[in-house]
């Protein structure tokens, strides 16, 4: 691995943070450095926590486009570290707290080094009735106020039901003039979707925080604010519609499964699809084993459900294939 190859790896979390702190202490070297946006709902102060802290702090909701904000925050904080200390990263990796590397970080880095631009991103077509293209068939300003109702009234209900019942008329009412997927076409923008972690190179990171800088209520690519799911949507649709394209391998329109650098477990076998991954355990050892073939992270993992993960990994799998 060359001396001069570095990689900054991106970290947001909202809880556990000796688990991050865990996380950091593998992902860290003398090529790399760990960057991380604790929520700004976290029960516990930044400053527990041994990587570079970003300066801004966001409260950071599923299918909300604060995922995407709290991205593009680290992609600035990276690169105002690589000013301030002279040196270049290569590669930006997006990760989150409760991820946890199935190699070394020497094998990782060396395999990005072999591969550089090359981006691992996935990356599936809008096309009808796949995920992507149900994910955005409510109105541009439905998540808002869904997620707000879900916050006000937590529990699943008749009464939740109830105070949804008029937004849902509204929606129906508004929604084929005032969807995301369609005001994007409108602009000539093709949407894309994909897992909402990815690892880019430097020059596409560069373009990506220019558009940040960009991103009014004007901007073309707005109404991706109000797909789905932001988080898996933005990235995927930026680069898409943008002189990187070619570069971005674009998987067939029915694929559900997510094609990167990140295994999330969410269909576990008996268990049903709930939306979210499920939490990675000591009876999931067989499967991160075979996973650690292809893979560099999966996900999630929580030391208050099972520690012991953490252990085996480090034992069986944290180590130098070369050695």
């Amino acid at each position: 691995m060359s001396k001069d190859f570095y990689v900054a790896y991106l970290i947001m979390c909202h809880k556990n943070p000796n688990q991050v702190n865990r996380l950091i202490s593998k992902l860290q070297s003398d090529q790399s450095i760990c960057f991380v946006h604790v929520d700004s709902c976290a029960d516990f102060g930044p400053e527990s926590i041994r990587g570079v802290l970003t300066e801004k702090r966001y409260h950071g909701v599923l299918g909300s486009y604060s995922l995407v904000q709290i991205s593009d925050e680290l992609m600035q904080c990276a690169k105002a570290y690589e000013k301030e200390n002279s040196i270049h990263f290569r590669y930006f990796c997006l990760v989150s707290g409760q991820d946890y590397p199935l190699n070394s970080i020497v094998s990782i880095q060396d395999e990005l080094q072999k591969n550089y631009p090359t981006p691992y991103i996935d990356c599936t077509p809008c096309a009808r009735g796949n995920w992507v293209y149900n994910g955005s068939k409510h109105s541009a300003w439905w998540n808002v106020i869904n997620i707000k109702i879900n916050q006000w009234l937590p529990k699943p209900g008749i009464i939740r039901k109830l105070v949804k019942s008029p937004v849902l008329v509204a929606d129906l009412i508004t929604r084929n003039w005032m969807n995301p997927r369609t005001m994007l076409s409108k602009n000539h923008i093709d949407l894309y979707g994909g897992s909402a972690w990815w690892i880019l190179s430097d020059v596409m990171v560069d373009y990506l925080i220019d558009a940040a800088r960009n991103f009014t209520q004007n901007n073309k690519f707005y109404p991706l604010t109000g797909v789905g799911v932001p988080e898996e949507n933005y990235y995927q649709t930026m680069l898409m519609n943008s002189p990187f394209k070619e570069k971005i391998d674009v998987n067939p329109p029915e694929m559900v499964a997510q094609n990167c650098k990140t295994y999330a477990n969410f269909s576990p076998e008996g268990k049903p699809f709930k939306g979210h991954p499920y939490i990675l355990t000591m009876e999931d050892t067989n499967r991160l084993a075979e996973l650690a073939k292809s893979r560099f992270f999966a996900r999630k993992f929580d030391e208050t459900v099972d520690s012991d993960i953490f252990d085996w990994i480090d034992k069986n799998l944290l180590y130098d294939k070369d050695e």
